[in-house]
């Protein structure tokens, strides 16, 4: 199943434009070398649904390091960067997907 149709059927809403941007130009992910990195469609795609995070109304998008997650909120596309154990426990968030990618430098 395409990305676009699976995060429509799971969330509801379109995806995010800055993420079908992001997706668009780096179909491998993306990391910066020191520990950021986000992840392709299809890793996306299974991480959010290995841990049922859509019922939440989130997709996990990245991760920050070994023990963070970054996750993008479905109905208003801001990011978050989160304990993996403890989705509640937010240790920075952004505006957008294009917000995040800029301050980690991941591009």
């Amino acid at each position: 199943m395409a990305f676009a149709q699976w995060f429509t059927d799971k969330f509801g809403v379109a995806v995010p434009a800055e993420l079908a941007a992001y997706l668009a130009e780096h179909p491998h992910g993306v990391e910066n070398g020191y520990g950021p990195r986000l992840w392709n469609a299809e890793a996306i795609q299974g991480e959010t649904d290995d841990r049922d995070s859509a019922d939440k109304g989130v997709c996990i998008i990245g991760a920050s390091d070994s023990i963070r997650h970054i996750l993008l909120r479905a109905r208003d596309g801001k990011v978050f960067i989160v304990d993996s154990m403890d989705h509640q426990t937010v240790d920075a968030w952004f505006s957008d997907v294009d917000s995040l990618i800029g301050l980690l430098n991941l591009e």
